[in-house]
């Protein structure tokens, strides 16, 4: 089985690979950390399954797929950490949607429903796999931030955009800033990806606060606020939230 992983993330990358070396059948033909890569590889190599995350820059997982042409549709594993796209793969034939973190028992699993899809041409036990995968998500609609001895409770839609500061993140709110311990990968991930989007390394917007969209410098975008703050939109997110703002 020849295969392609696709994440922009290197030790995912490397954990996919890690696991393959149990199965000698399987024959690693490349890896592609963005969407464009992707399209270009799976074309020039037409591997029989690829592993694809969903979340990548340049295009989204979904939008590597649309991209190619049926004779190049290779078997899909999705691998990605968040659950609400789940009925959305299987609409795009999924085989298998990982979790991640995934363990060793859970990957040699999907591996194993790739051999018996192609053996008996068929789904069966599918719906069970996605009717375990998708449960309705929870968002807050607060978050409780420290202020030395005491507590604030800032909520959720009052804010405007999200700051890395190192191991700390700036809730930006009108005016007021409060400082949270959380990095930018958590608090993304406990957000409501409707409305909070990763638009740089360093910053989340609320979709429902962005007032212009202007053109920057070399692919790069400026989005302007309610607030009157700017915010850079970089190249690596521009197609994932430009997509998002389309559907």
């Amino acid at each position: 089985m020849r295969i392609l992983i696709v994440d922009d993330e290197l030790p995912a990358r490397r954990k996919i690979k890690h696991f393959l070396l149990a199965h000698p059948y399987c024959q690693l033909l490349g890896e592609a950390s963005h969407g464009p890569e992707a399209v270009s590889m799976i074309v020039e190599h037409n591997p029989d399954l690829i592993f694809l995350d969903i979340n990548l820059p340049g295009l989204d997982g979904f939008q590597v797929l649309n991209k190619l042409p049926a004779k190049n549709r290779p078997d899909v594993i999705f691998a990605t950490a968040y659950d609400r796209f789940a009925v959305h793969a299987f609409d795009h034939n999924a085989i298998d949607y990982l979790l991640k973190p995934f363990d060793r028992a859970r990957f040699d699993e999907a591996l194993k429903r790739v051999s018996e899809r192609k053996a008996r041409g068929s789904d069966q036990g599918l719906a069970a796999l996605l009717s375990s995968l998708v449960t309705p998500p929870e968002y807050p609609s607060q978050l409780l931030v420290q202020d030395r001895a005491r507590y604030q409770v800032v909520a959720v839609d009052e804010i405007d955009w999200i700051e890395s500061a190192s191991n700390y993140i700036l809730l930006h709110v009108g005016k007021n800033q409060h400082v949270m311990r959380s990095t930018m990968t958590e608090i993304e991930s406990r957000l409501d990806p409707h409305h909070f989007v990763r638009v740089h390394r360093q910053h989340i917007v609320n979709l429902r606060r962005i007032r212009e969209i202007q053109p920057h410098f070399r692919g790069d975008m400026m989005l302007k606020l309610q607030c009157g703050t700017e915010v850079k939109l970089s190249r690596r997110y521009k197609d994932h939230f430009l997509g998002l703002l389309q559907r």
